[in-house]
């Protein structure tokens, strides 16, 4: 992706088109709903199976395979946004920035756990009652989580903005990456900078994809298996639209013509 374009598409003012979204999620999972839904069962299996590996299992299976798994789920959709034919085996394409992806996950997670220390430090007994709890192991007892709950001054809730900003407004580095090919630093700033725009409409549109993935969860969690990957085609179709994805990827192949 060529400066220029980055730089129109941040400085674009573009509406962000609630319902027009969650409308074209669905659209696209429906042309491809059979794979979507297979290839959710697989990551299941794929994440279980290396979670299971001592110590350094759920630490690989956070940063490099949920993301990897997702973009493949996103570059599916925009392969079938612009009208083209898929194959199953095109899911595991995530895995072609998985490096990135990684990175970019681990750099997030510094970041928004550095901006969580502030509320930590102010309700250092919040912090050691969450201590108690870890330590508890299997003898967990809900009854005692809330009997021992220390509570904390509303006002320090002031304190948690920092993060909840960086986390809804880091929300689409991955695909910064995947679809416009940035390193990290610039894709987690690109994500930034558009998501502030719309930051507010974009985490009221965040909480409606996660009332309909919650929703999968009816039917002995069956139902997951479908609204992941549709939860994963809103966001995507929203991402294009504000980036003018299919547009931007048309003048570079003019220009790599022209030249």
């Amino acid at each position: 992706m060529n400066p220029t374009s980055l730089k129109e598409i941040l400085n674009s003012d573009r509406p962000f088109k609630y319902g027009t979204y969650i409308g074209k999620g669905f659209e696209l999972f429906g042309k491809n709903a059979g794979n979507f839904a297979a290839f959710s069962i697989l990551s299941v299996v794929i994440m279980s199976f290396a979670g299971s590996i001592p110590f350094i299992g759920a630490i690989g299976s956070r940063y490099l395979l949920v993301p990897a798994l997702a973009a493949g789920f996103l570059l599916v959709a925009h392969q079938l946004n612009k009208g083209e034919r898929t194959e199953f085996g095109e899911h595991f394409s995530g895995f072609q920035h998985i490096v990135r992806l990684a990175l970019a996950g681990i750099a997030t997670t510094l970041i928004m756990t550095a901006a969580m220390v502030p509320f930590l430090v102010a309700n250092g007994d919040l912090l050691s009652w969450s201590w108690e709890l870890k330590s508890l192991g299997d003898t967990f007892d809900f009854n005692k989580v809330i009997e021992t709950f220390p509570g904390f001054s509303s006002w320090t809730l002031l304190l948690f903005l920092p993060m909840l900003y960086l986390g809804v407004a880091y929300s689409w580095t991955s695909q910064f990456i995947v679809f416009h090919h940035l390193n990290v630093w610039d894709a987690m700033e690109a994500s930034r900078k558009l998501i502030t725009k719309h930051w507010f409409i974009y985490f009221l549109f965040l909480i409606t994809i996660l009332i309909i993935g919650f929703g999968g969860l009816i039917g002995f969690f069956v139902g997951v298996f479908f609204t992941y990957p549709i939860m994963l085609c809103i966001d995507y179709a929203a991402f294009a639209d504000l980036t003018g994805l299919d547009q931007v990827e048309a003048e570079e192949q003019v220009d790599i013509y022209v030249k």
